[in-house]
């Protein structure tokens, strides 16, 4: 368990969103959730930290920083966050394959077994279902 915890998640989510233009979104997300769950490096939560690791993948720093920005004017609202909020996130990161929900780096395996599964994405069971 990282010593601080939790941290601010949103620079790491705006910064994935802005390596997105660089087609380098799914390493930038590895390196954070290993800087952060595996080397408890708290850095990560903030631009200066996810500047090096955007470095560290060859993408130039005052070049992530502003899209990194346009990611905050376009993410940021003053209204409720609602659909994040009814499908049940309660953290990060947080995956859907359909209805079903998979929390957590370690879950990753999982994701791909869903998403390679011959059957159909699971369905959301209610609770009555579940319950017996």
């Amino acid at each position: 368990m990282p010593k601080k915890f939790p941290m601010k998640t949103s620079p790491a989510l705006r910064g994935a969103l802005a390596m997105r233009r660089f087609g380098k979104e799914w390493e930038y997300m590895e390196k954070i959730f290993g800087a952060y769950w595996e080397r408890n490096d708290a850095s990560v939560g903030e631009l200066a930290g996810l500047k090096l690791i955007a470095a560290e993948l060859g993408v130039d720093q005052a070049e992530f920083e502003s899209w990194s920005r346009v990611m905050r004017s376009a993410t940021s609202s003053s209204r409720k966050p609602t659909a994040g909020l009814e499908r049940g996130v309660f953290g990060v990161p947080t995956f859907f394959v359909g209805e079903e929900m998979f929390w957590g780096k370690d879950r990753m395996e999982f994701i791909d077994d869903e998403l390679t599964s011959p059957t159909p994405p699971r369905v959301r069971r209610s609770p009555s279902t579940v319950a017996g």
